[in-house]
């Protein structure tokens, strides 16, 4: 009896699904530090501003987002352009943090290399996310979406910095 190659794919797949985990527990581990969003926001020295191009969407469509990095420090700061769109917390308007879901990646994934940016230096970048990536956009309503990046200064991995809430609406466009 021939058993195949299926094993390999198994545990290449149980992998991958641990590197998610992972991920996922690091960014709500984040969001469930005390202390507010903007104060965290102001501690580091690469700000995140997320926003949504669209007010509304109908369910089972995808968010264009937009992310402004801006180098508030004095030194030079690197991101992994691959890191962009990897993480994000989502919750429903309204919800304290405490209740948020968290799930990585969801948008347009990005090709290697570094962002650079020197004191006063912006970067922006835009994704669309598709709500497929997970069930917690299923019914209408309003809701949240934030993301986190890891920022390296002098080459080595400084703090993780967290972008605000940028809020929108999912609408039942079938019920219409």
């Amino acid at each position: 009896m021939h058993s195949g190659g299926g094993g390999s794919f198994r545990r290449a797949g149980r992998r991958a699904a641990m590197a998610l985990a992972c991920c996922c527990v690091m960014l709500l581990t984040a969001y469930a530090q005390t202390g507010s969003q903007e104060e965290r926001q102001n501690d580091a020295d690469l700000e995140l501003k997320l926003s949504a191009y669209e007010a509304s969407v109908c369910s089972g469509s995808s968010l264009t987002l937009s992310l402004e990095l801006t180098n508030t420090g004095e030194r030079q700061l690197k991101v992994l352009r691959s890191d962009l769109w990897r993480a994000f917390s989502y919750f429903k308007a309204g919800q304290a943090r405490g209740g948020a879901e968290v799930g990585c990646g969801g948008g347009d994934q990005t090709e290697g290399g570094w962002i650079v940016l020197e004191p006063g230096d912006r970067y922006s970048a835009s994704t669309n996310y598709g709500f497929g990536a997970t069930s917690f956009f299923k019914e209408a309503g309003r809701y949240k979406i934030a993301t986190s990046l890891s920022y390296y200064v002098a080459d080595r991995k400084a703090e993780k910095a967290l972008s605000n809430g940028a809020e929108f609406e999912i609408e039942d466009c079938a019920a219409k």
